[in-house]
């Protein structure tokens, strides 16, 4: 039975051959059968995320929270050059380099946007702190 792939409806409808080529592309490169299944909006998207029917996504970032947390998808591959919706920025003189060298609470200034807050949170998982060692600011 073949994947079933589809993209978020906000990506620009003049790319969509570009899909199908990447599509044949990667079928090739895996051996594996992908369908293209387009989606017109967000609700027929959130409804093939619901029944399970969608395998591979090409997400905004507001949909990765539900994808990860909700359906066990795992991020794989990301633009080059383009910028998410999350960013995580210390100060220029914070010795710290990377999320793992984070300490085990910190002091942050969050959105009022809770998907993208929701992002950000899970980006810091990977320094164990999890949104009990979270203070924010505002």
């Amino acid at each position: 039975m073949p994947y079933t792939m589809t993209i978020s409806p906000d990506f620009k409808p003049d790319l969509i051959s570009g899909w199908y080529i990447f599509n044949t592309w990667l079928q090739k490169q895996i051996g594996e059968s992908i369908h293209i299944e387009m989606v017109n909006d967000f609700k027929e998207l959130a409804n093939a995320i619901d029944k399970d029917s969608i395998d591979l996504i090409y997400a905004n970032p507001c949909d990765i929270t539900k994808l990860i947390r909700e359906k066990s998808f795992t991020p794989i591959a990301k633009p080059v050059g383009a910028h998410d919706e999350t960013v995580i920025i210390i100060r220029e003189d914070n010795p710290v380099s990377d999320i793992e060298s984070l300490p085990g609470s910190v002091k942050i200034a969050m959105t009022d946007v809770p998907n993208v807050n929701t992002i950000g949170v899970i980006l810091l998982e990977s320094a164990n702190i999890t949104p009990a060692d979270i203070e924010t600011i505002t």
